[in-house]
């Protein structure tokens, strides 16, 4: 590998996220992986360890979803958009318009209103 390109950075994002999950799996954290930046010759990647509850959460997540108007209890839980189903994983406050990412059932990672999720929660019930 001579230089940095989109794919290449995913493929080591996504490894280097791998590696760090063992980390804070092991020390009863939770990771979340932030936003990046690369050029040819630099890749810049953010992560962030949490503690973690009982129940996997983050330590700040019931506040958090309190915040925008989720039940407390949403982490891990499935919803549905459109037809289909996604697991709530993160609420980051500083997007206002998407503070919820959710991951697919391929592994995906998206982004949701409140809202969306708040009616996915309730046909999902």
């Amino acid at each position: 590998m001579s230089k940095f390109d989109r794919a290449t950075v995913r493929m080591v994002s996504d490894e280097a996220e791998a590696a760090l999950e063992a980390v804070a799996a092991k020390y009863g954290m939770t990771l979340s992986r932030g936003n990046g930046r690369f050029s040819p010759d630099r890749l810049t990647v953010k992560f962030d360890f949490c503690m973690a509850t009982g129940t996997g959460a983050p330590s700040d997540f019931a506040q958090k979803a309190k915040m925008v108007g989720l039940p407390e209890d949403c982490f891990g839980k499935t919803f549905i958009s459109g037809s289909t189903r996604y697991t709530v994983t993160e609420i980051n406050l500083r997007r206002r318009k998407y503070p919820v990412s959710g991951t697919g059932p391929k592994g995906g990672r998206y982004k949701f209103t409140a809202d969306t999720v708040k009616r996915g929660l309730v046909r999902a019930a």
